[in-house]
């Protein structure tokens, strides 16, 4: 039984790879979301995305569901982003 389930999560995210817009993730994990304000404020959505999956562990569908729907719900309070320091030292520009 737990090895039906095991597969049945793997089949669920087989089409994440695919995902390529914020739009694309909020259809495929069924978050029902504000068109306009994802239109313009995509990229802070993703992120806050990438910011909330390196939070937490998420290895099943509804795991992924969850945090797409958390980084929505920021983005939908107004959750701004600090400015984060980028660690290669390339420049001295950003």
């Amino acid at each position: 039984m737990l090895e039906n389930q095991a597969q049945s999560q793997v089949a669920d995210l087989a089409g994440i790879n695919e995902l390529a817009s914020a739009e694309d993730f909020l259809n495929y994990f069924g978050v029902n979301y504000q068109a306009g304000l994802v239109r313009v404020k995509r990229v802070l959505f993703m992120r806050l995305l990438k910011q909330v999956l390196a939070k937490q562990a998420s290895s099943s569908y509804s795991e992924y569901q969850a945090a797409v729907s958390k980084a929505y719900c920021l983005l939908e309070k107004g959750v701004v982003l600090a400015h984060q320091v980028p660690s290669c030292d390339a420049c001295e520009g950003c």
